[in-house]
């Protein structure tokens, strides 16, 4: 029949913390770690004697993410320059739409338009990462930070209601709410790709209502029924661009045209029980049901739309154009 509450702010930061011993000894810094974890509750009387409430509600926030990286044409490659190490241990280029159009008319000696454009998104991120060489001469890397900040929410409820001196009710209610929007990071960072981040997110719930029937000092008859709302969702957040655009796959390379799809699980369960408590003497006697359900949902990600792989392939008109002998068209070129 009173009122009571708290807060609390529990705040952990790695640069409180001591670098273990063996940490030390091999010169490495401490793992970095930072979060938030706060909340509050409150619970008091509604009706004196007869109805109470209970409520909790906490945060926890946990900033993060980590390291990624993807592979891109370089700019000698994206103009159609191909550089390689042929079988007599030199480096050899070639312009391979140069040698496609020459061999036949109907062949593009310039780069696709489509191309071009996701070429030029994929120029444009090179500025938000870290980029390096590779032992391929077509190809550079680029890695960067993608961030994936953890949220959890606790929010909690509780009502208790005395009928009578005999029989008392309650109805519960608690839930955990996942988000980590940046789970999986998109095939290239900065703003042309940010669609394409693909999150995850986990809400579950408990729901519960009891009663206790004290029909007799020695007879006392419990009921209980419960709900279990369990969902979790994968590319929540990303834009299914799939719907309008296809997916596409380079020989060498990545497109940045690949999407994250989205799949759901839901499994909701139900519980119930009913107990009778019998006493006598320092004897006690006890008799009830129990039941469960459980229906489990999975939904598979979209299909049905294209993908497209793209290269030479058998039956390709310029797979003719390209010879490998010492005065072919790639000259000293491996299978």
């Amino acid at each position: 029949n009173q009122f009571h509450g708290r807060a609390f702010e529990n705040f952990h930061n790695s640069g409180l913390n001591a670098n273990s011993w063996s940490n030390n000894a091999m010169g490495q810094r401490r793992a970095k770690s930072i979060y938030n974890d706060f909340g509050g509750s409150v619970g008091g009387p509604v009706w004196k004697d007869k109805l109470f409430f209970y409520g909790t509600y906490s945060m926890l926030k946990i900033p993060g993410g980590f390291t990624t990286s993807n592979n891109y044409l370089t700019p000698a490659a994206q103009a159609g320059n191909f550089t390689y190490t042929g079988t007599d241990g030199n480096l050899h280029t070639a312009n391979v739409l140069n040698i496609a159009h020459s061999y036949s008319s109907i062949l593009p000696g310039t780069v696709n338009s489509v191309v071009a454009t996701q070429l030029k998104a994929i120029n444009t991120s090179l500025t938000s990462g870290t980029t390096s060489t590779k032992s391929d001469k077509n190809i550079n890397s680029i890695s960067w930070y993608n961030s994936n900040s953890q949220t959890t929410y606790f929010p909690f409820v509780r009502v208790d209601y005395n009928a009578t001196e005999k029989l008392r009710m309650s109805l519960s209610w608690a839930m955990t709410y996942n988000l980590q929007p940046g789970a999986n990071a998109a095939p290239f960072p900065g703003s042309a790709f940010n669609d394409m981040m693909a999150g995850y997110k986990t809400k579950n719930y408990t729901s519960s209502y009891a009663v206790d029937w004290s029909a007799s000092p020695r007879l006392i008859n419990q009921f209980k029924f419960g709900f279990l709302y369990d969902v979790q969702a994968f590319a929540y957040n990303a834009k299914p661009l799939y719907a309008t655009e296809p997916s596409v796959n380079w020989a060498l390379g990545a497109s940045g045209q690949s999407f994250q799809l989205p799949t759901t699980s839901y499994y909701p369960a139900f519980n119930l029980t009913d107990t009778v408590t019998f006493q006598k003497g320092s004897h006690a006697l006890k008799a009830g049901i129990t039941g469960y359900h459980e229906q489990d949902h999975y939904w598979n990600p979209p299909s049905g739309f294209p993908t497209y792989n793209l290269g030479l392939a058998s039956g390709d008109p310029a797979v003719n154009a390209f010879t490998a002998s010492a005065s072919g068209t790639l000259p000293y070129a491996s299978s």
